[in-house]
């Protein structure tokens, strides 16, 4: 829709005169559909509101994906990732030492994206309130599984440290 600069008035995106006060509407000028201000020519993405008014070229079906996610499917992806960050820890703690490097830096691999799950569920979700486990707030599941992540990752600094072939 076009809006006329003079009066305000919403006009269809084909009209080339207000219908309301007869103003000539500028061929080039857009505005924006959520809040109605001006747009430059080309222009993707709001500057007043920080809306898309084109397509997000950093919109990928992925990211639609995990944004449009229910919270608690992430929550239990992230407890059974940190279950799984588990058993490889225990696996590398019962490691003898000549053969912990590969273990070691599945590990690693593995606790680092388990906290990459729990700060995306903090970040994007955090404020949301679910039912799972008793704990309804999807921020308090988020901190334990970067918490109990945390505690693994400093167990593979600690391995990594102590083994006499890491150098």
């Amino acid at each position: 829709m076009k809006k006329c600069s003079k009066c305000g008035e919403n006009n269809s995106n084909d009209a080339k005169y207000c219908t309301k006060c007869g103003t000539t509407l500028a061929e080039n000028l857009k505005y924006c559909p959520y809040c109605g201000s001006k747009l430059e020519p080309g222009v993707l993405k709001c500057k007043h509101c920080g809306e898309w008014v084109q397509n997000n070229p950093n919109n990928t079906n992925i990211s639609n994906a995990l944004n449009n996610q229910d919270p608690k499917i992430l929550i239990i992806i992230g407890y059974l990732a940190t279950i799984i960050s588990f058993i490889i820890t225990m696996i590398m703690l019962d490691t003898p030492y000549i053969m912990l490097s590969g273990i070691l830096t599945l590990n690693f691999i593995w606790v680092f994206l388990c906290l990459i799950c729990g700060a995306y569920i903090f970040l994007k979700h955090e404020n949301e309130v679910i039912d799972l486990i008793g704990t309804n707030l999807v921020k308090i599941h988020a901190i334990v599984i970067i918490a109990i992540n945390v505690i693994f990752l400093l167990l593979c600094i600690l391995a990594y440290t102590y083994n006499p072939f890491a150098y």
